[in-house]
């Protein structure tokens, strides 16, 4: 943009409710007496013309000769030989989120309307470059919060594509059947693990169930990757993400060993019932990781993902603690109690909070049947049990 313009200075700065802006970008003509504040704070609501770029959220022209000497704009001009300023408001859904500055010293300068709609064009890409940021960052950290959640999940589980690449697994399926780390299984295909013979048969399988759209349930013997032959029982249920699509999107799997229940036929009722509820929580996840990307409310999600594993497990009361680093503590970022949410206060700095140090150091599922005796909760019990007052 200075060099189109061809003026001295050209600066990107944003606002935010803490401070009164931050120059995130800042390019100045080499020879200029201006000087660049790239990374420094800019307090804007010092200029005189403030209020109005605030309420009428238009460009502010301003040259020297016209202006206000004591104006702080006009200050700044003359101290930097300059003889021109330009403020282009940032608007994103209608929110000024940041001003475009421009300065030029070259006498008898005049911005011109070809001048100032390049101007509000650069003003309009820098907001939805902005906006385009900002939402991939929210997806990137909700997506590594869906798969913090869906390791913890013991069962094997994967996804695949029409292709019949991995898209997601946990870490259950990664490690226990193929003895590989996750990164090492997602893009690839049964082909690239497995015998040909049986990697042929399960692609038969697989595209079955893309056809037809239809579940499949599927009982079989498997070798691990440690040779161990485990009788498995599999479901197969299809995923369709995309709004209006007839045919399924993804293919989630689910794989319980049933080399123990095999002789107990009896249980086999119970063995489906659990299945189900896993390929719930799984569907749920999934899922999840399209819809973050739009949520606005962090404690809204939260609240949703815990009552929904509160349900399935038939339990009342619970928390999502998260680690704050800053204040070396565990903070609760939803709780339910009595089946219902409640306002989350509750703060246990790593110090005090054993169950935390524990998770730090072995970070699996840790289950603790009666806190008032374990070694790790015997000291503070009902610190984490007692619901806010």
């Amino acid at each position: 943009t200075a060099h189109l313009l061809n003026v001295a200075r050209c600066a990107l700065t944003l606002l935010d409710e803490e401070h009164p802006g931050t120059t995130v970008s800042d390019h100045v003509r080499q020879g200029s007496r201006f000087t660049s504040k790239a990374g420094e704070s800019s307090d804007l609501t010092r200029l005189s013309n403030w209020s109005k770029l605030r309420a009428t959220r238009q460009e502010i022209i301003l040259h020297l000769d016209d202006a206000d000497k004591s104006d702080p704009e006009a200050i700044y001009l003359k101290a930097h030989s300059g003889v021109v300023m330009a403020l282009v408001p940032i608007l994103l859904r209608n929110e000024m989120i940041g001003v475009l500055e421009i300065y030029d010293d070259q006498p008898d300068r005049r911005l011109n309307q070809d001048d100032i709609t390049l101007l509000e064009s650069v003003a309009l890409l820098a907001a939805n470059s902005i906006e385009n940021a900002r939402l991939y960052e929210s997806v990137q950290e909700n997506q590594s919060f869906m798969r913090v959640i869906i390791n913890q999940i013991p069962d094997p589980i994967f996804i695949k594509d029409e292709q019949g690449k991995y898209v997601v697994v946990n870490s259950a399926f990664g490690q226990e059947i193929l003895g590989l780390p996750e990164t090492d299984v997602v893009g690839f295909s049964d082909e690239d693990f497995l015998p040909p013979e049986q990697a042929h048969w399960f692609q038969k399988l697989n595209r079955r169930m893309f056809e037809t759209g239809q579940s499949q349930e599927v009982e079989d013997t498997f070798v691990d990757h440690s040779g161990r032959a485990r009788n498995v029982y599999v479901r197969n249920v299809p995923l369709t993400v995309t709004s209006g699509r007839q045919r399924p999107e993804y293919l989630i799997g689910i794989i319980q060993d049933i080399s123990e229940r095999k002789q107990r036929e009896k249980e086999r009722e119970r063995l489906i019932d659990e299945t189900g509820a896993t390929l719930q929580r799984t569907q749920m996840l999934y899922r999840i990781g399209n819809i973050l990307g739009s949520q606005l409310e962090v404690q809204i999600i939260f609240e949703r993902v815990l009552g929904h594993f509160l349900r399935l497990l038939d339990l009342k009361q619970g928390s999502i603690l998260l680690f704050n680093r800053s204040i070396q503590s565990s903070v609760s970022e939803a709780r339910y109690a009595v089946g219902v949410p409640v306002k989350p206060q509750l703060t246990l700095p790593l110090t005090e909070d054993r169950v935390s140090q524990q998770l730090r150091v072995n970070p699996r599922p840790l289950v603790i049947n009666e806190p008032e005796t374990h070694r790790l909760t015997k000291d503070r019990p009902r610190e984490r049990g007692e619901p806010p007052t």
